[in-house]
């Protein structure tokens, strides 16, 4: 936090350095003060952490990612391809965060996810989003019963994304 807090560009280096490092403090740290910066050229290290296996360092990486905005974007829907899906998941919902329709046609593409999880994710963030051009994608999970880890359906996921966008009568 403190040499973001300083904001002297300067310390980028050392910070995307940080983010490699053994401690998950340190590396939670890193990605905390990388957030001050916005630095476009930071992007790439930061996505490499949506994976990390300590669940702290991959909540500063999403918080991070959604200072980014429209600009993290691009990135992320690159990241609904990745064969972890928890990546997948993960950048779902940091693109339903951010609001941006940029790239909505990928994110629909990923309603279909093999992993109910990143289906559940992608559903949310289409209702979010607010863009009608998710409407078909969650026309085609209406009927998708799969429970998900929250103990609701798709199914009641899709209904209500389709609601947010006042588009319930596609049910």
């Amino acid at each position: 936090g403190a040499l973001g807090e300083i904001g002297d560009t300067a310390a980028v280096p050392t910070l995307i350095h940080a983010v490699g490092d053994i401690q998950p403090e340190v590396r939670k740290e890193a990605i905390i003060a990388l957030k001050s910066f916005r630095d476009v050229n930071t992007l790439d290290r930061l996505l490499t952490t949506l994976d990390d296996e300590d669940v702290s360092v991959r909540k500063a990486t999403a918080q991070t990612l959604e200072v980014f905005g429209s600009t993290a974007v691009p990135y992320l829907l690159k990241k609904l391809r990745d064969q972890n899906p928890d990546v997948r998941r993960m950048s779902a919902t940091i693109i339903g965060n951010i609001g941006e329709s940029i790239g909505i046609h990928l994110l629909a593409e990923t309603a279909s996810d093999p992993d109910v999880e990143v289906r559940a994710a992608v559903i949310v963030a289409l209702g979010k989003i607010g863009d009608s051009k998710g409407v078909p994608a969650l026309s085609k999970t209406i009927k998708d019963l799969t429970m998900t880890k929250s103990g609701k359906t798709i199914q009641q996921l899709s209904g209500a994304a389709l609601k947010e966008l006042g588009t319930e009568d596609a049910i």
